[in-house]
């Protein structure tokens, strides 16, 4: 989930903001995008205010005194680092892994609601504050990690694995399960909320399933560590937070590592292709371009008809053939969303149209959408223009962007022969997936795309992303 911000407000000083954000360009994390802003819905802020009322009702019932502080704070430092460093996954996509789950397991099967609260407040205040997460989701998310740690706590402690080990697997994995199940219907829910409600409940919880079997193998070590907690204290406590720590550590470097190596080949891709342009530009496309005007002016110096036809029909082929390379040029080295922006991209898309003879309109705003927003905008206009031209015999293309605190959206509107269901069924069993494909890529974004088209009527096609 994206963080819930408005203005990327953080809970954490702005002396220590600053030297995080040092440590990340200099020694460990990639750059991120600034979290996407969200309009604060009735609904929306309804629900949170519940939750966290909720959390607070609850902390204060489970309440009890704090047997060992010097442990719970071991583990508020441990669960703010392991949030606030955690693992980028995939560079431009908001997902991230961190084991700091295992040690709010771990605190809470150790310390009882103490260290349940406590863990919340150093991964969702503290680690979650210091990567400038925002304001509003610093506080939802300590509220459903309270939550969720509590709902562990009192499932684990009506197994009796203190006074029997060997049950030790079954209550980790039964707390395990129990914090997942808690978490992620709080988390699906306000998904839903802060898309609009087009978000699916469903598709969200079936999205995280995949994380089920490591919380329940948090939920087993976590048993473990307070059954070695209760013979060794807080060394014990330590002796199996250091290799977690050290083995996330690892991880963050080689993230770093790998982020960096993926840049540089996407800018030696990138030159290679601006290199390839530049010198079909520089040569084949001035050598036709060249021909081309050189037999239309011999042709009209021709004494004989058919010679100077011929030569006209010549000089028209190679018009056409350059007309083709430049296209190509544009195909291999388009100009880049992060260097020119969406506005001149989808610009340049529309060019070949615009060349053909297609009257074109594009409408994009000057403020730009999230750098995935826009890619997966520029993607869907791709794919759409591509089949415009290949199948609609369109005079006419418009291209709108739009940009409202609720969605991003884009319309690609043409008046060519359009097509009906069954014409769209024929073009699938032959191989074309484009839109198919499309339609399952905004799907996985949250977004949604609708094709509506009759015979003679030409297409729209609408691509709606939430903006949250």
């Amino acid at each position: 989930m994206k963080p819930i911000s408005r203005n990327g407000d953080t809970v954490a000083p702005a002396l220590t903001q600053r030297l995080l954000a040092s440590i990340e360009a200099r020694l460990v994390l990639p750059s991120e995008e600034p979290p996407s802003p969200i309009t604060y819905t009735p609904g929306l802020v309804g629900y949170v205010g519940v939750v966290i009322f909720a959390a607070i009702i609850l902390a204060a019932i489970a309440w009890r005194p704090i047997s060992d502080p010097f442990t719970l704070l071991v583990g508020i430092e441990a669960t703010a680092g392991l949030s606030a460093f955690a693992v980028r996954t995939i560079s431009g996509v908001s997902a991230a892994w961190s084991a700091s789950v295992f040690v709010h397991l771990g605190m809470t099967l150790c310390l009882g609601p103490p260290g349940a609260v406590a863990a919340a407040i150093g991964d969702g205040l503290i680690g979650r504050g210091l990567v400038r997460a925002g304001w509003f989701r610093c506080i939802f998310n300590t509220a459903t990690f309270t939550l969720s740690s509590l709902s562990a706590w009192s499932i684990a402690s009506r197994i009796p694995y203190q006074q029997h080990p060997a049950l030790a697997p079954l209550a980790g994995m039964a707390a395990g399960g129990a914090a997942w199940l808690v978490n992620h219907v709080l988390v699906a829910i306000v998904i839903r909320l802060a898309s609009g409600r087009q978000a699916r409940l469903s598709t969200s919880m079936r999205s995280s399933l995949a994380v089920l079997p490591y919380e329940l193998a948090y939920g087993w070590a976590a048993a473990g560590v307070a059954l070695l907690y209760r013979e060794a204290g807080t060394a014990g406590f330590t002796m199996l937070l250091a290799p977690v720590v050290a083995g996330q550590a690892f991880l963050v470097l080689l993230a770093r590592r790998t982020h960096a190596h993926q840049q540089e080949l996407r800018e030696a891709e990138a030159g290679e292709r601006r290199r390839i342009a530049r010198d079909l530009h520089d040569t084949v496309v001035q050598v036709v371009a060249g021909s081309a005007m050189t037999l239309a002016a011999q042709a009209e110096l021709s004494a004989a008809a058919i010679s100077r036809e011929r030569v006209k029909e010549t000089a028209e082929h190679l018009r056409d053939a350059a007309r083709d390379l430049r296209t190509l040029i544009v195909q291999i080295a388009p100009p880049t969303l992060e260097r020119d922006g969406l506005a001149v991209t989808l610009s340049a898309l529309l060019k070949p149209l615009a060349e053909a003879g297609v009257a074109v309109h594009l409408e994009c705003p000057d403020i730009a959408p999230a750098i995935e927003d826009s890619e997966l905008i520029y993607r869907v206009a791709q794919e759409a223009l591509r089949n415009i031209s290949a199948h609609a015999a369109a005079t006419t293309v418009e291209l709108r962007v739009a940009v409202s605190d609720e969605h991003v959206t884009l319309l690609v509107i043409d008046d060519g022969r359009g097509f009906s269901p069954a014409d769209l069924q024929r073009r699938r069993q032959e191989g074309h997936v484009g839109t198919r494909g499309l339609v399952e890529v905004a799907t996985e974004r949250g977004a949604t795309l609708t094709v509506d088209s009759q015979p003679g009527r030409g297409t729209r096609l609408c691509l709606t992303i939430p903006n949250y």
